[in-house]
C-alpha cells in the first residue's frame, strides 16, 4: 500500500496528525503505515493500537439526576465530559 493509498483511508482528523490520531485504524493501514517509514518498512507490529472515543453531553441537555432531558428515563454514567 502506498503512502498516497494510506493517508487516503485516515480520517481527516488521523491525516493532519500521524501520531496517537492514527492508532485507531484499521489494522492494514496501522501496517501500511509503519512501513511508509524509511527503516520500517519491514517491521512487525506485535499488538495494533487502537482509539478511544468520548462523547460530549452539554450539561443543560441532562438533570441534577443525570437523566437526559432528550430521552425520557436514559441516565448517563461514567465520565462526562
Amino acid at each position: 500500500m502506498s503512502r498516497r493509498e494510506v493517508t487516503s483511508r485516515l480520517t481527516p482528523h488521523a491525516r493532519r496528525s500521524l501520531r496517537s490520531e492514527a492508532i485507531g485504524s484499521p489494522a492494514d493501514v496501522q501496517e501500511a503505515m509503519v512501513r511508509t517509514i524509511p527503516g520500517l518498512e519491514n517491521a512487525r507490529i506485535v499488538q495494533l493500537g487502537y482509539a478511544v472515543e468520548y462523547d460530549y453531553v452539554p450539561p443543560h441537555q441532562s438533570t441534577a439526576t443525570l437523566e437526559t432531558k432528550r430521552v425520557a428515563g436514559l441516565f448517563l454514567a461514567g465520565q462526562i465530559n
